[in-house]
């Protein structure tokens, strides 16, 4: 995996080290008519999957001091750096499904998401070659943090969602033109 990752990305630093900029929350799921509290956050479910992959994560996200439960296992897979905050600074969805999929959210809590900045970056020693940029809820966000770790010569890598693309599209093109790699489902596409 490491050499075909190597000649499609041209990187020539170890592949397997990443770095995901974005966050953990402390979600509310509505499964079976029931409220159901899980640990959330496109960044740490990226953090999480490229570490089941093998791969070295480094986090960057607002870090909660004490760990709540919820993110305990996880802090022992992943290096989560950043921000200090309290547990009640965690950002907050309470989310349900439709019968078609569509999602619906009843409540949402940013806390301390709109704290992180790209100046972060240089707090953290030997940056991983490949920064995978989640997509935040304030999609100009994204885009400061894409066009930063390509200032810095590290593979960009980022993706949107739905509202994004809805609410700021040219903010979702210009990522989009600005990262190394870029994806998105077909109804963002």
């Amino acid at each position: 995996m490491d050499d075909t990752l190597r000649r499609w990305t041209g990187l020539t630093a170890d592949p397997s080290r990443i770095l995901v900029v974005g966050g953990a929350s402390l979600d509310v799921l509505h499964v079976a008519g029931r409220r159901v509290p899980s640990a959330g956050g496109a960044g740490l479910y990226t953090s999480l999957a490229a570490a089941r992959a093998g791969a070295k994560v480094t986090m960057l996200a607002p870090r909660p001091d004490p760990v709540p439960g919820p993110l305990a296992a996880a802090d022992d897979v992943i290096s989560w750096v950043g921000p200090a905050v309290g547990p009640d600074d965690l950002p907050r969805f309470e989310i349900a499904y439709s019968p078609e999929g569509d999602v619906i959210r009843f409540d949402t809590e940013m806390g301390a998401e709109p704290d992180l900045r790209p100046e972060l970056l240089d707090g953290i020693p030997d940056l991983p070659p490949m920064v995978f940029c989640v997509p935040f809820l304030d999609a100009g966000l994204q885009l400061e943090f894409v066009k930063d770790v390509s200032r810095r010569g590290l593979l960009a890598v980022a993706n949107t969602y739905w509202c994004a693309v809805t609410n700021h599209r040219d903010v979702v093109r210009q990522t989009a033109s600005t990262a190394d790699v870029f994806f998105c489902n077909e109804a963002e596409a």
